[in-house]
């Protein structure tokens, strides 16, 4: 029998509390709801019981708000955040899922939505954790989109945080700190040291990065190692890199045969990133843009853009959903 997952709601809001606890009980008679509208009282419950899921109420995302969110994380392992803000609250959701909000309500609620949100949440089980540097955040991802997996990848490094959202085996939104999509990833991907936690499923906040995963995680590590390590190609680098070869002619590679090719120089691109040849991974990716860039606009429904906002086929074989879990 599976054990009874427990959820701490702290909201104002009488009727809604107790609307939420009378329809989830009616629908999970495994769930144990726990109301307060005390914030400490909150604090002290969720101390005691370790929840699977904490509702809160916020207004403003303040420093006694921060501090608020910040304790409920603290735990190991952390529950899952559902903020309900109060009417007329400015406060960026970017901003909210930076301090590790897994959703966000706005009022007025919708009682239905936000118990549907509520249960996902709780019933969210972890899949996997480890340290970074036994895995390497490129790898991690990797793996996880390789086997299409959907879910938040939460990081804790030495002093922010951040996360990964995927859907479907794609990487759909990012953010550190204050970063969000790309420019999080950038960050993401260089992170040497920390920890990391695989939620399944993940409750998927919104998407700001639109390329396919194998282009963006190639695009990221690249930018990432440049930054790390401030490197500019240099006239010695751009003679010694061997001259790019003249393309076969449109008759002979179109459709799944540019795309197989395209694959196979991003997988070798990310191989180089990993083994630290940055020169050889600029190679490779050169060479996939100007694929791109010669056949890309030749194909048909499934034709990859390379330019910000495009679409991606899927070019890979189905490919298995399991993965061994990892202590």
């Amino acid at each position: 029998m599976q054990p009874r997952k427990t959820i701490v709601v702290q909201l104002g809001h009488d009727a809604l509390a107790m609307a939420l606890w009378r329809r989830v009980h009616a629908r999970r008679e495994d769930f144990e709801v726990q109301l307060t509208r005390d914030v400490d009282a909150m604090l002290r419950r969720v101390d005691g019981m370790k929840p699977d899921a904490v509702v809160l109420e916020l207004a403003d995302l303040q420093r006694p708000s921060r501090e608020v969110l910040r304790a409920i994380r603290s735990h190991d392992p952390p529950p899952r955040i559902v903020v309900v803000l109060r009417e007329n609250t400015e406060v960026d959701d970017d901003a909210l899922f930076a301090e590790g909000v897994d959703a966000i309500a706005r009022a007025p609620v919708d009682v239905a939505g936000l118990i549907e949100t509520i249960v996902t949440a709780a019933l969210a089980e972890e899949f996997m954790r480890g340290v970074i540097g036994g895995v390497g955040v490129l790898d991690l991802v990797q793996m996880l989109c390789l086997a299409r997996r959907g879910g938040i990848v939460r990081f804790v490094g030495a002093q922010t945080h951040g996360a990964i959202w995927l859907e479907d085996g794609e990487i759909v939104h990012a953010t550190w700190g204050a970063l969000t999509g790309m420019d999080a990833l950038v960050q993401l991907t260089g992170l040497e040291q920390g920890s990391f936690r695989v939620g399944l499923p993940g409750l998927v906040p919104r998407r700001s990065i639109e390329d396919g995963w194998r282009h963006t995680l190639m695009n990221a590590a690249c930018l990432a190692d440049e930054l790390r390590n401030s490197e500019v190609p240099t006239a010695t680098e751009a003679v010694n890199e061997p001259a790019a070869k003249e393309l076969p002619p449109v008759a002979d590679m179109h459709g799944r045969n540019w795309q197989a090719r395209y694959r196979e120089l991003t997988e070798l691109g990310l191989a180089a990133m990993r083994g630290g040849d940055l020169a050889g991974a600029r190679r490779q990716w050169n060479e996939a843009k100007r694929l791109q860039e010669t056949y890309g606009q030749q194909g048909e429904s499934s034709t990859l853009t390379l330019d910000r906002g495009g679409t991606h086929a899927e070019l890979g074989a189905e490919l298995p959903r399991g993965l061994p879990a990892t202590a």
